[in-house]
């Protein structure tokens, strides 16, 4: 699996959870905690979770396909 570098994407969310498309790499749901972005993302196809951060480099997010 190649790489790829998100912090463009969402460099604007520095605390908080998002909830990033899979395939055209947007995100499409903020929320401040993790219980509100399962909510907010309930019926989204393609969507990874993950926690935004000031800076991404302790974060891995593994989609699997």
């Amino acid at each position: 699996m190649t790489p790829i570098d998100l912090t463009k994407v969402a460099s604007k969310f520095k605390s908080g959870w998002i909830a990033i498309d899979k395939k055209t790499l947007k995100i499409l749901i903020h929320a401040r905690d993790f219980s509100s972005v399962v909510r907010k993302a309930e019926g989204e196809k393609n969507v990874v979770l993950m926690p935004a951060s000031r800076d991404f480099s302790n974060i891995v997010p593994v989609v699997n396909e």
